[in-house]
């Protein structure tokens, strides 16, 4: 499974990386580990400091070779929530009630027994 990255990191990732063979990956895999911070880009940098500087070069090597996942922000999250509770509204009024209160229960981490819920009849 690809490691999730924020938004901001798949961003320095693709500028950094992004449609590079495999000599510009190794050219810019050695400047990220031994090229001062002050002559790297700004999206260097910050892969810098978020993988090299913190010890974390074998999980940017991982992306690099395997890929990543944009994390959602909870913006985002919540945005999907409201979209797909609006969409299943217009079909269905009680599913959508009843998924809503799923995406609530399970956004904060409350433990309800859905299956037993599920076999009731509304």
């Amino acid at each position: 499974m690809a490691q999730k990255v924020s938004r901001k990191i798949a961003n320095a990732i693709n500028s950094v990386f992004g449609n590079s063979d495999s000599r510009k990956i190794g050219a810019s895999i050695y400047n990220l580990v031994f090229i001062s911070q002050n002559q790297l880009s700004e999206q260097a940098m910050l892969l810098k400091e978020h993988y090299i500087n913190s010890g974390k070069l074998l999980s940017l090597l991982d992306i690099i070779a395997n890929g990543y996942e944009i994390e959602e922000t909870q913006e985002e999250k919540v945005l999907g929530m409201y979209e797909r509770a609006t969409y299943l509204k217009a079909i269905d009024p009680c599913l959508a009630y009843r998924l809503g209160m799923k995406d609530f229960a399970r956004t904060h981490n409350i433990v309800v027994n859905w299956d037993e819920i599920d076999q009731k009849k509304i």
